[in-house]
């Protein structure tokens, strides 16, 4: 997904500010483009308004645990 994708995500989320489904959507986008920054504040948005959104919290720890070292796995 590129800037096209962004763009649309962006003036969806004019029109429905709340919309979770937008939101969700754009943090994908932003992921696929290598923008984890981004994608994570909009993930962590949806959090923010319901802390226990499934499709988001396994978003954000994919990312966090192949991405990023900020989340330690599990002694197996």
């Amino acid at each position: 997904m590129g800037g096209r994708a962004l763009k649309a995500y962006d003036r969806g989320l004019i029109a429905f500010p709340q919309s979770f489904a937008l939101l969700y959507g754009r943090a994908m986008a932003h992921e696929a483009g290598g923008a984890l920054t981004a994608m994570e504040d909009d993930l962590r948005s949806i959090l923010a308004q319901d802390p226990n959104h499934a499709a988001t919290l396994n978003a954000l720890g994919y990312t966090l645990t192949n991405h990023t070292q900020r989340m330690k796995r599990p002694p197996t």
